[in-house]
């Protein structure tokens, strides 16, 4: 098993998603109410994707969002989900199958960000308060590979994923054009592609690491 396969594979995926299913139920066992996922969580999620996929040389081709029948039928009411197609890129995101082993600390580190950056566009673009549970699969495959990261470098994988998460933030801050350009366009259809999906693209940055980064002080209040 590699590291792109747990994004990949429909089995990880589908553990993944059954583990953050049985973490919602318990909530909700303990009288906590799941809210639905609005259309507008969706879009900004993706969008966070797609920045940071598109600023570390991975070509976006897509960016769409549709009503997550699985999840609607579990917690009874709509939720929105979404999907942004990448591939390629210098590590060869969703391409190669290396084993985590085998795997710079780089190429990791490159993954966490691929698969948070969804998340981190839910922290910072959505203004209402995120439902419980989104993007709870994203976040525990995250967590896993800043675990192995950890065993390549002995620091803290908790440090890691943390620094991950400010580097895709500060993705979001320097692209606010791209970003409102791109959540624009998907206010008024579900999915975007072809020309006007890479006009969009184009005002993108390319990625860099500040010299200090964003507090992340919005993740689980936590950050340095």
């Amino acid at each position: 098993m590699t590291a792109l396969d747990i994004i990949h594979d429909p089995v990880w995926q589908q553990q993944a998603h059954q583990v953050a299913y049985d973490h919602l139920a318990a909530k909700m066992k303990n009288g906590e109410r799941v809210e639905q996922s609005p259309r507008k969580l969706a879009i900004v999620h993706e969008v966070g994707h797609a920045i940071q996929h598109f600023s570390e040389g991975v070509p976006v081709t897509s960016i769409e969002v549709f009503i997550d029948e699985r999840a609607s039928q579990v917690f009874g009411h709509t939720s929105w989900g979404g999907w942004c197609t990448a591939h390629g890129g210098p590590h060869g995101w969703g391409e190669k199958k290396t084993k985590v082993a085998s795997m710079s600390l780089e190429a990791l580190t490159h993954a966490i960000r691929m698969t948070i950056s969804g998340y981190v566009g839910e922290t910072v673009l959505y203004k209402k308060k995120i439902p419980l549970g989104s993007s709870m699969d994203e976040l525990l495959v995250s967590q896993t590979m800043a675990t192995w990261a950890a065993e390549k470098c002995g620091a803290d994988p908790q440090k890691i994923w943390i620094v991950c998460c400010a580097e895709c933030a500060w993705a979001i801050k320097r692209n606010e054009t791209a970003v409102h350009k791109l959540i624009h366009l998907l206010n008024g259809r579900d999915k975007i592609e072809g020309e006007k999906l890479q006009a969009a693209l184009a005002l993108v940055k390319p990625y860099e690491i500040p010299d200090e980064l964003p507090n992340p002080s919005w993740l689980y209040g936590q950050g340095k």
